[in-house]
């Protein structure tokens, strides 16, 4: 899901430390084990994924394409 195996290394490590942290709180009536376990992971895949797309671009380019502007090319060719 994450196209990156360092990333699905991160959320998986994430999601059995939250499963650590909310053993004690656990219902067992509520949902299956595998149920609430898939859905944590999921989540945390979305956020990573989100967290991608918006990220700012960090620059710009400092110099402008040296290719002729499309109505010079026109000009030069009409000429």
């Amino acid at each position: 899901m994450l196209g990156d195996r360092n990333e699905a290394e991160d959320v998986a490590q994430e999601a059995f430390i939250r499963l650590w942290r909310q053993a004690g709180s656990w219902q067992s009536g509520r949902a299956t084990f595998d149920t609430w376990l898939h859905r944590v992971t999921l989540n945390l895949c979305y956020d990573r994924l989100r967290r991608h797309r918006e990220q700012p671009v960090a620059e710009t380019p400092e110099r402008a394409d040296p290719a002729p502007d499309p109505e010079q090319s026109l000009s030069t060719r009409d000429e």
